[in-house]
C-alpha cells in the first residue's frame, strides 16, 4: 500500500477553488499527518461556518476505497437550534439533501443569532447535535458527504 504523506498540488488548487465557491468562512483539511486550515477575511457578522475533512485508513488487504468524513463545525461558542421547526417537513434529517448556502441551523451566542449554511450540496449522513444544546468552537455539528455533480 503506498502511503500517501502529502498533499498534490492538484489537491490544494482543488480544495482551495471549491473552498472559494462556499459560504464557509474557514476550512480544515487534513490528509494523513499533514493539516491544512484555511481562513477567509470576511466582514459578513451573521454567517459563519467550517467543514472538516478527516482521512479514514484503509487496510491493505481492503477493497474498500478511502472514505472522507467531512463536518460543519461551530464557529462560536453557543447553544445550537436548527433552521426548522420539530414539525416542520423542511426538517433536517439524517439522509436530507441540502443545497449548498442553505441555512441549516442557528449558533445563538450573548443574544445574536449567527446562522449556519451548508457549505455546498450536501447529503446530511449524520446530525451530531440536538437542538437547544451547547455547542463548543470547532465541535461537529453534521457529518456531511458532498452530493457529486
Amino acid at each position: 500500500m503506498k502511503d500517501k504523506k502529502n498533499f498534490d498540488i492538484t489537491q490544494l488548487k482543488n480544495i482551495a477553488e471549491d473552498f472559494s465557491n462556499t459560504h464557509a468562512t474557514s476550512i480544515y483539511v487534513k490528509n494523513g499527518k499533514e493539516e491544512i486550515k484555511l481562513k477567509k477575511n470576511n466582514t459578513v457578522i451573521f454567517s459563519e461556518q467550517s467543514f472538516q475533512f478527516e482521512n479514514t485508513e484503509k487496510s491493505e488487504n481492503s477493497n474498500i476505497t478511502e472514505e472522507k468524513n467531512i463536518y460543519i463545525e461551530a464557529e462560536r461558542v453557543g447553544k445550537f437550534f436548527s433552521a426548522h421547526a420539530p414539525d416542520s417537513p423542511d426538517r433536517i434529517k439524517n439522509g436530507s439533501i441540502v443545497a449548498g448556502g442553505e441555512k441549516v441551523g442557528n449558533i445563538v451566542s450573548m443574544d445574536v443569532i449567527y446562522d449556519v449554511f451548508a457549505p455546498f450540496d450536501v447529503k446530511i449522513k449524520e446530525i451530531m447535535i440536538e437542538d437547544g444544546n451547547m455547542v463548543e468552537y470547532g465541535q461537529a455539528l453534521f457529518c456531511i458527504h458532498p452530493l457529486e455533480d
